[in-house]
Formats: structure tokens, sequence, C-alpha cells
């Protein structure tokens, strides 16, 4: 079921899954910013659905709100937050329940840390896959990475390009971050840094393409969407430190990080979970994952969220 609530003014874009809506929600905020992956992750996820009413939200100018988007200026780091706070509202409105799961993978963990930050009385649990702490820092790990691997590859086409194409400084500009980003992470995919056994742009191409959800408007406006979202926020990402912004959660926190992570830093997450204080927290490492451990190890993701999570929220 397709829901297209005015969140704050716009237009926005929910894919509701689930087997019963007396079962508690789970909000889904995909990553990017500004790339939807229901597409990608619905199918592999589908079991969850015995146990959660799946909220995919396609964020304010991603997906399929991109074209319900009046002001492209609107798009900020805080605004995003607030919206967060109404999707929220609204599912616990819908739904009659009082307070609902969320899951962040890689940006939307970002956002999500923020938001239970600031309003934790709306929350069961924080479910994070790929959490962000410091994005510089992973930025500068992910260079190496792909170095590493061009020189152990012989690969002397991408180490002429890095040579050319340098991490960005904190302060260069949205534009000059999508520049690089656009080569560096097809590398990381390349590499495995994104999935580990998979070139995870040419499964996500086909699928965007193949997607029943989606318009042939909607394909074409994916990438409009994607660089908009990055142009209004990434300033902010690049520039605002989780690991010093969120210390302290009043809910229970659970991570769940692939080891071959090189989008957000292993190290980075693992290092953020030690000094942060939760209600309860857990971390989770994947060792034969990368940035989409709930998709690449989905059977030990599942029995993780089904028994540590829901089974005992329930009893």
């Amino acid at each position: 079921m397709t829901d297209t609530p005015i969140i704050n003014g716009n237009k926005q874009y929910i894919l509701i899954e689930g087997e019963s809506q007396e079962n508690p929600v789970l909000l889904y905020l995909h990553g990017g910013p500004g790339t939807p992956d229901l597409f990608f992750v619905k199918d592999t996820l589908k079991p969850l659905e015995k146990l959660f009413t799946i909220c995919y939200w396609e964020q304010r100018g991603a997906g399929r709100s991109y074209a319900a988007l009046e002001d492209k200026n609107s798009i900020s780091l805080e605004q995003m937050i607030m919206d967060a706070e109404a999707v929220s509202r609204y599912l616990l409105q819908k739904f009659g329940q009082e307070k609902i799961y969320v899951l962040g993978q890689s940006w939307g963990t970002f956002l999500g840390s923020l938001v239970v930050q600031r309003y934790p009385e709306l929350y069961h649990a924080y479910l994070s896959v790929g959490q962000v702490t410091n994005q510089y820092l992973s930025e500068l790990e992910s260079y190496n990475f792909i170095n590493e691997q061009a020189t152990l590859r012989k690969d002397s086409g991408v180490l002429r390009k890095l040579k050319k194409w340098t991490v960005p400084s904190k302060d260069a500009g949205a534009k000059a971050w999508f520049r690089y980003l656009n080569f560096q992470r097809w590398q990381v995919a390349r590499y495995r840094g994104s999935m580990r056994q998979k070139n995870i742009f040419l499964l996500a191409i086909w699928k965007l393409l193949t997607c029943k959800e989606y318009t042939f408007a909607d394909k074409l406006n994916y990438m409009k969407g994607s660089t908009l979202s990055v142009n209004r926020l990434w300033d902010a990402i690049i520039n605002t430190n989780i690991n010093e912004v969120v210390t302290e959660y009043q809910i229970p926190v659970y991570f769940f990080h692939g080891e071959h992570d090189h989008h957000t830093y292993y190290e980075g997450a693992k290092d953020y979970f030690e000094k942060l204080s939760a209600l309860k927290k857990r971390f989770y490492t994947f060792p034969d994952a990368a940035h989409f451990p709930h998709v690449e190890c989905f059977e030990e993701f599942e029995r993780i969220v089904r028994e540590e999570v829901w089974r005992r929220d329930k009893s």
C-alpha cells in the first residue's frame, strides 16, 4: 500500500508493507542522502513483515517524493529532522500505537541518530545499519581502501585517477564532493566495499529499472533527487560528527555493521558504540558483509531482530 501524506507542507511517499496492522510499526530511513532503496531491500526484508508493519519513507526530494517537491531550497538537515518527526507522529496516529521502531541505513543512521536523540518518546528502539560517525574520517579510510586495492590489483588507471581525485577538504563544497563521490563510490563498489559478493551499483540499477512501484517518470527522477539531496545535505554530513553530537540515547540501540564496510568504516562505528551511553546497547558484527549486512546476511540479521529486538520487547 502506498500512502502520500502531506509532511510539513510537502507530499511525500510511504510504501507500507506488512501482514497485520496490529504488529508494531518499523520506520525505514533510507540512505544516500536522496537514494531510497526499497526496490533493493524490500524483497529481502519481506520475512520481517510477519513481525512489523514496515514503512519505507521516501524522504523530501528523494525517489517518488522528488516530483512533489516545489521548493528545492527547503531541503536542509533541520528540515529532514522535522520531516522524520512528522512522519513518525503520522504513523503513530495512523496505526494507533504509542511508539514505533526506527531503522536507519547509512545516511539514514545520521538522520536517525539525530531524530531519536531529540524525540526519544516516539520510539521503542533504534536499529542502525552502517552507522555514520565521523564521515570525513570514513572518506579518508575509504580512499585508502581503494588505493590499497588498486595497488594490489595493479589497476594503473584507477591509481592515476586517485592522484587527481583526492579527498576534498571539508569546506570544498557539495559540488566538489559530488564530483569526487561519483568516481570514488563506483570504485568502492568494484572492490566490494559496498557489498561483499557483488557490485552493488550494477545490481541496484537493474532493480531500479525493474521496480514495479516506480513509474517511468519516477525512474528518470531518481538521480535528480539523489543529486539534489547530496548538494543540499552533504556539507552538514561532512561537518557534523555524530560521535560528538549524539553521545547518549534514551532508548535501546542495536548496531549492525559489516566488517568490510568502506562507506561508513567499521572501526569508527565500533569505537563510537563503545563510548556512547544508552538505555540498552548491542553491537553485531557481520564478518561476511560490507555496507548492507541486512541484505547480504539477512538470515542472521532477521534472527537477531526477531530474538533480540522484537521478542524481548513483546515479553
